[in-house]
């Protein structure tokens, strides 16, 4: 049990590290520049995260240089998030990001990610935090006095090997299903180039167009419904299944996603434009509930003789957005003027054609919506795990 295992200050056994606090100027390649957003369930997803110039990068490392093997976490708001570094690039923390740097001698790189993850220091979190000028944080000079649990390095490495064999069968199945969706992607950007008869038609021609639910704050509080915002768009089109905010409002039953929905971003916070006009199809578990598209968003979907996945093609390709972005107004905040989408001339191939491609594509789909399920399924087996691993109350033994 965890009572018996010797509590030791963090500070023993990792070296703590606080990231910088400004923002460089970002480029479209270069170093990467982690985002506390790129944190998640113990990964690093870099497609939420950007890049700096070759030139800014040592101004960036001057305090640390993250290595294979460090936990980096975020030290103001979403206080908890951690995820495993596990890559040999360079890449400079963001602003309200720290770094754990284990001591290998007493600890195990994974089994660090997952004790930052594991009840005894969340709780650690809650109790600890403090709340700044806007926003919640940890003191990161005070980190290195935390104590935490310390298992024997061999139980550390028994355990860290259980949920990190979970966590690389999760990647695996996302893996799969992205290639599912890059193979889909490439079939719409074929047809949509093929030399096939095309007839331009008004995107409202073929596509009923609705805007999402304008949503008053006294309404996000949990009723069984949730909003899909721009914090559920990934920057490369991939619908994320986090950041929902809770909702008691009453939208309309057309504000409410179906299944397989495509929602296009009229709003971008990103400096590099990367989420505006680009559409995502929704993946809706059954165990997510009823999902409401917040104003940020429109709801589009097919008229009679076009599919979803038609939809989808036209929406992809780069010509709608070098359209939709002439429509768009904004410094910091990007907003896409609401006749981009009805305005834009479509090409559009005959009936029999677009169901052809929506019977090619439709398995591909299917099958990757099966991965993604099955890999929620794995995370929900590794988040009961991990404190039941963490705490001692169950032995690795007892799970392999």
């Amino acid at each position: 049990m965890a009572e018996r295992w010797p509590s030791i200050p963090l500070g023993d056994i990792a070296t703590v590290f606080d990231g910088p606090h400004a923002t460089p100027k970002k480029t479209q390649d270069g170093p990467w520049y982690l985002s506390i957003s790129s944190l998640r369930n113990g990964t690093v997803d870099l497609s939420e995260s950007a890049h700096l110039s070759e030139d800014d990068y040592p101004r960036w490392v001057k305090r640390v240089t993250p290595q294979p093997g460090d936990t980096l976490f975020s030290y103001e708001t979403r206080l908890g998030e951690a995820g495993h570094w596990d890559l040999n690039e360079p890449a400079a923390l963001g602003r309200r990001m720290g770094l754990l740097r284990p001591n290998r001698e007493r600890v195990d790189p994974r089994f660090l990610t997952y004790t930052y993850l594991g009840p005894h220091f969340q709780r650690l979190i809650e109790s600890r935090k403090v709340q700044g000028a806007t926003v919640e944080r940890i003191l990161i000079a005070d980190l290195p006095k935390w104590p935490i649990p310390l298992p024997p390095l061999d139980v550390q490495r028994r355990i860290a090997g259980v949920l990190g064999n979970l966590d690389e069968l999760i990647e695996l199945n996302q893996r799969l299903a992205a290639t599912l969706d890059e193979e889909v992607r490439l079939l719409g950007n074929h047809l949509m180039t093929s030399a096939l008869p095309f007839e331009r038609r008004p995107f409202s021609e073929i596509a009923e167009i609705q805007k999402g639910y304008s949503y008053k704050s006294a309404e996000l509080v949990p009723d069984g419904k949730w909003l899909i915002n721009l914090k559920n768009i990934g920057r490369d089109g991939s619908f994320q299944e986090r950041g929902f905010k809770p909702l008691s409002g009453a939208p309309k039953a057309s504000q409410v996603i179906e299944n397989g929905d495509i929602v296009v971003s009229q709003t971008d916070l990103t400096q590099s434009r990367d989420v505006i006009a680009r559409p995502v199809r929704i993946r809706r578990s059954g165990r997510i509930g009823e999902l409401v598209a917040s104003l940020d968003l429109v709801i589009v979907r097919p008229k009679h003789g076009v599919t979803r996945e038609f939809l989808h093609a036209v929406l992809s390709q780069p010509e709608f957005r070098e359209h939709a972005l002439g429509y768009c107004n904004g410094t910091t905040v990007l907003h896409m003027g609401t006749k981009a989408l009805p305005e834009y001339k479509a090409p559009v191939p005959d009936v029999s054609t677009i169901r052809a491609f929506s019977e090619q594509v439709s398995p591909l789909l299917e099958a990757a919506d099966g991965l993604l399920d099955e890999a929620r399924d794995l995370k929900r087996t590794r988040d009961e795990l991990l404190p039941l691993l963490m705490s001692g109350q169950v032995s690795p033994g007892e799970v392999a």
